[in-house]
């Protein structure tokens, strides 16, 4: 997952389907710890705060295809509900803040 998280095409089920165990057994292994799904979702947000903070003006379409989102609109609900803020906000506090 770590190598392809930015791959929209990534699912739980391809990296089931990848070491050839279900779904459910999957979702055991990482029992005690976040489920895979939200690993992945955490690592493609984590790699969205990178690039809206790289200081290289990328769309928000373009960061969210960087990042693994499918949908530019899927991205932007799930950062809103993740961070309580817009991926523009994000970007404008963190120039705020860096002295961008």
């Amino acid at each position: 997952m770590r190598r392809r998280f930015a791959d929209a095409d990534l699912t739980v089920d391809a990296v089931a389907r990848r070491f050839a165990i279900s779904r459910r057994t999957l979702y055991r292994l990482f029992e005690g710890e976040e489920s895979p799904a939200r690993r992945l979702l955490r690592m493609r947000l984590e790699h969205a705060c990178e690039l809206l903070c790289d200081g290289r003006m990328r769309s928000i379409e373009e960061i969210a295809a960087a990042a693994g989102f499918a949908a530019e609109r899927h991205f932007y609900r799930v950062f809103h509900a993740e961070f309580g803020m817009a991926p523009g906000e994000y970007r404008a506090g963190y120039r705020l803040c860096s002295g961008l």
